[in-house]
């Protein structure tokens, strides 16, 4: 199918529930979904379009990962929990960066993450379409596999970072190191 429409009565979407769903382009997550699991979208490749309702109150690490043409998320206004910055996935108070779409051009191939960030979720970033990432000064954490961006050239991770997950750069071996200010002790 490629488009899916999920009814009020479900309140939950389970880890890998439409995983490798190669067709699947559109999905309207209607206001009883609660809870989208670990996985839940995973290798959605053709998902083009996803608005999430004011209903939706935990969304798991890698929900929506390798959804290669997954430009925007629409986040219900009303929404409790998360919302969108042109199209990019926060909490709500925007202290943790849920998400950024895998296919979303951004101008000069820069993204700037907003100043109020204080976390980079597990696989926040996984595209090719960044060069650049500006992290802002008092980020403190750095999920697993956050920075998994190929293409990434120039990152400087400020010195208010106390916390790195596992291959925080993924498969990606084209890094240039700016600083790592105080992370660092040689």
């Amino acid at each position: 199918q490629r488009q899916m429409c999920i009814r009020d009565r479900v309140t939950a979407i389970d880890r890998d529930a439409f995983a490798d769903c190669y067709s699947l382009e559109e999905v309207k997550l209607r206001n009883g979904v609660q809870k989208i699991e670990v996985g839940a979208f995973t290798n959605c490749t053709n998902l083009t379009s996803l608005d999430l309702p004011k209903s939706v109150k935990k969304i798991g690490y890698n929900a929506f990962v390798r959804c290669d043409k997954l430009a925007s998320y629409n986040v219900a206004k009303e929404n409790e929990s998360y919302c969108d910055v042109d199209g990019v996935l926060y909490t709500k108070n925007k202290m943790k960066l849920v998400s950024y779409p895998r296919g979303k051009e951004a101008a000069d191939q820069t993204y700037v993450v907003d100043s109020s960030c204080k976390e980079l979720e597990q696989s926040a970033f996984s595209t090719d379409k960044l060069k650049k990432i500006i992290l802002p000064n008092g980020l403190q954490k750095i999920g697993s596999f956050a920075l998994d961006c190929r293409n990434l050239e120039s990152i400087e991770i400020p010195d208010t970072v106390t916390t790195l997950g596992r291959y925080i750069f993924g498969i990606s071996v084209m890094i240039l190191f700016l600083c790592f200010l105080s992370l660092i002790h040689i």
